[in-house]
């Protein structure tokens, strides 16, 4: 459970013995497993040599061309219409019809923000651009 190590106090002095960087990177993989956390490496990505990444892997050509028609025909299908209106309404009616308090305001603001980051994500993938934004 230690990794070798008989106590946490000994895995303690162990990463302590290291350079910041190595500690940054052992902490950063330990809080990653403890909370299950992702990074922007687990998120589709483009590299500087144009290559799509998914999950630290580079996603092969004809992936790539099955997401962009797969975005596609999502952005245009009744489904993606009925669940952006869902969404939209159902966090309108949290943030300016129920909300008692700021955490209901801010919880409807936060569906409004998750709705947004999905059109923006389609629409880019419709577009063949991996880039969240283009």
């Amino acid at each position: 459970m230690l990794g070798g190590f008989d106590s946490i106090d000994g895995a303690l002095r162990h990463i302590e013995s290291k350079d910041m960087r190595e500690r940054e990177k052992i902490l950063t993989a330990a809080v990653r497993r403890l909370y299950n956390t992702i990074s922007h490496e687990d998120i589709l990505r483009v590299r500087m040599d144009g290559e799509w990444m998914f999950m630290g892997k580079v996603l092969s050509e004809g992936i790539r061309k099955q997401v962009i028609a797969d975005a596609s025909t999502f952005e245009n299908s009744k489904l993606w219409q009925i669940l952006k209106a869902d969404i939209k309404y159902q966090a309108n009616k949290k943030a300016f019809l129920q909300a008692t308090d700021i955490m209901q305001l801010t919880a409807g603001k936060l569906w409004m923000y998750t709705i947004d980051c999905m059109i923006t994500r389609v629409e880019s993938l419709a577009k063949e651009s991996a880039i969240f934004n283009k």
